[in-house]
């Protein structure tokens, strides 16, 4: 086999020679760790759903959302621009995306509630996080890796990525802020009108009814979603477990909904 050399950005840079041949045992390794990772990201969303399934019931997610619609009832456009820059940096900095997953319900009912829709708080979750992975300042899969590959240091030209960054939370900012201005005009022309208008008449139905221990509620649910952050910060800085943040992340939503379902039944 001969010599195989590879050039990095253009600059004729040497990165390799002499490759070793190919191990035919590597390609069905690398297939069988992507449908492991399918697999997994899979039991990682229905622990999920089951998680905020039971969360509901217990009227957890209502009474986190009251308590912050009532902080900023008057600044409701402020409560959209730092969530969306929050979810952004989370992008940008530590390259996490799926594991947003566990907070996308709870993002949602809070812009449903201070009379949004629930696709913005998808825009400002999800898809403010996609924009943050693209625009990347330390992510460590598309910055931290892709320069230890090409042999530069992650600090090069990053006052060309700040630009970037920069640039791209305006543009989605504008974007967010003219969807925003385009349902408060025609409500109807929400891309998630019909859903929402059905959980607006549930949610009215909920509101009359008290919330049991929603002080208690709030600090379990509080707690629980500080630990899937703290969980995803730490891992993903991690060299060691940030291939398996997801793993980590179902075990410890299993493990909550569990443990919420068995104290459910013991009331």
């Amino acid at each position: 086999m001969g010599d195989v050399t590879t050039y990095a950005a253009g600059r004729g840079r040497n990165i390799g020679r002499d490759t070793a041949k190919v191990d035919p045992g590597a390609d069905v390794g690398f297939r069988f760790g992507r449908r492991l990772s399918l697999i997994f990201l899979t039991l990682f969303i229905l622990s999920i759903s089951a998680s905020f399934n039971v969360m509901g019931e217990l009227g957890g997610v209502r009474a986190i959302v009251s308590v912050v619609v009532r902080r900023f009832e008057s600044r409701r456009m402020w409560l959209v621009v730092v969530l969306s820059f929050v979810f952004y940096s989370f992008g940008a900095f530590l390259g996490l995306f799926e594991e947003m997953i566990p907070l996308l319900p709870i993002v949602c009912a809070i812009c449903l509630s201070i009379g949004f829709d629930s696709f913005t708080g998808f825009l400002c979750c999800i898809v403010s996080c996609g924009f943050g992975f693209a625009s990347a300042i330390t992510n460590p899969f598309t910055v931290i890796l892709a320069s230890d590959i090409i042999g530069v240091s992650p600090m090069e030209h990053i006052w060309f990525r700040l630009l970037i960054f920069v640039v791209m939370f305006a543009l989605l900012q504008g974007f967010i802020l003219l969807y925003i201005r385009k349902i408060a005009k025609k409500p109807e022309t929400s891309l998630t009108y019909a859903r929402d208008t059905r959980l607006k008449k549930a949610e009215q139905v909920a509101l009359e009814e008290k919330v049991k221990d929603e002080k208690k509620l709030v600090r379990s649910y509080a707690a629980f979603l500080l630990g899937s952050l703290v969980l995803i910060i730490v891992s993903s800085l991690i060299p060691a477990t940030r291939d398996i943040t997801v793993v980590l992340l179902t075990a410890y939503t299993l493990a909550f909904g569990t443990w919420t379902a068995i104290c459910q039944q013991g009331h």
